[in-house]
């Protein structure tokens, strides 16, 4: 075997490497749009059954029920967290509020005060 017939296996080889890499990538990227639409699927399909369970129309089995009622106490403390942040908020503008007006007070009570500087 010559040596050009060497590089020339050699460059082979490094096409067929090339070649294979691209063509694993492909498909691993193929993959991973399949299991993106598995995992947007069995949003979809959990969202049906919950919405049934909710609306009274799906009964789950035992083994399912734990995991609808834990769902269920999530969406009540959601509730209640964005309940708690709306009243923070509105606490937090009463402050803010009372603060100013405190302050407007306090400025409009040394306007009135007699200038001390023209004493010294």
């Amino acid at each position: 075997m010559g040596f050009f017939d060497k590089v020339d296996g050699k460059i082979s080889k490094v096409g067929s490497r090339a070649g294979e890499v691209s063509d694993v990538e492909a498909l691993k990227a193929k993959v991973k749009a399949e299991e993106r639409n598995i995992d947007e699927m069995t949003v979809d399909i959990g969202e049906f059954y919950w919405n049934a369970y909710a609306d009274g129309r799906f009964v789950p089995d035992p083994a399912s029920m734990e995991s609808f009622k834990a769902l269920e106490e999530s969406l009540v403390k959601i509730e209640e967290y964005n309940r708690a942040i709306e009243d923070r908020k509105a606490a937090g503008q009463k402050e803010r509020e009372e603060i100013d007006a405190k302050l407007k007070k306090k400025e409009e009570e040394r306007k009135l005060a007699p200038d001390n500087d023209e004493e010294s």
